[in-house]
């Protein structure tokens, strides 16, 4: 899967190719609100209003996917999407405990997210299907100002959405909210050497390679090594 981590754990693009394991970027559900990579074809421009939650679009272009922050009132059907899809993203995230897919730690994590964005380090946000759904997630984490201004970018969509160009269409999304809205420098984005799939959804949305880090994160269980790709914003 592809990347971002280390703030948590790694998003991962959760986009599978036909005959193919699962293609996303290092990803942990919500437990991965730290990070992330991936994504999707973007029908047309699009930007973010955080505060209020919303995806604005612009211009004439139709946006049939949108992204919106994440709420505490979605944790029910986001720990219900991410028990459907356990089996589905276990190769590509870190082992879970017992209680990871329970509502319960899905709300503490939740939480931890929503806190990390009022102190303005990550940007927690859903990503919605065309018929307004919950299938998957997105996150911006670890921002870093100063000299840097820097995140990470990771997200997951579900096995049912797979295929569908959503995931590239969420991180351009992204991509736009953290040039024009965050006022970024750069998004990094990691992907496991396997995963192809990410590794195009990066590359679809400018993202170019800069390095390999070995053994960067333990990814079902095992220290795998990941592409690490960037994207200059200014």
């Amino acid at each position: 899967m592809g990347r971002t981590h280390p703030r948590w754990y790694p998003l991962f693009i959760c986009k599978k190719p036909a005959g193919q394991p699962g293609n996303k970027h290092s990803l942990t559900g919500l437990s991965n609100l730290d990070r992330g990579s991936a994504a999707l074809p973007l029908v047309g421009p699009l930007v973010l209003d955080v505060a209020n939650g919303q995806a604005l679009q612009v211009g004439e272009a139709s946006v049939d996917r949108v992204t919106r922050l994440l709420q505490l009132s979605d944790v029910p059907e986001l720990t219900a999407l991410c028990s459907e899809n356990r089996e589905f993203l276990a190769p590509w995230e870190p082992l879970r405990d017992k209680d990871f897919h329970t509502e319960t730690k899905q709300r503490a994590l939740a939480e931890a997210a929503l806190e990390a964005h009022a102190a303005g380090t990550r940007v927690p946000l859903l990503i919605l299907n065309q018929g307004g759904q919950l299938a998957g997630f997105l996150n911006i984490n670890g921002i870093v100002r100063g000299s840097l201004q820097s995140a990470s970018l990771g997200y997951w969509v579900s096995r049912t959405e797979n295929g569908a160009g959503l995931a590239t269409a969420a991180v351009a999304d992204a991509v736009e909210h953290a040039r024009n809205s965050l006022g970024l420098h750069r998004l990094q984005a990691e992907a496991l050497l396997h995963n192809a799939g990410s590794q195009r959804v990066l590359a679809k949305n400018g993202f170019t390679r800069f390095g390999m880090a070995p053994k960067y994160l333990k990814i079902a269980g095992r220290w795998q090594d990941h592409e690490l790709f960037q994207k200059i914003l200014d």
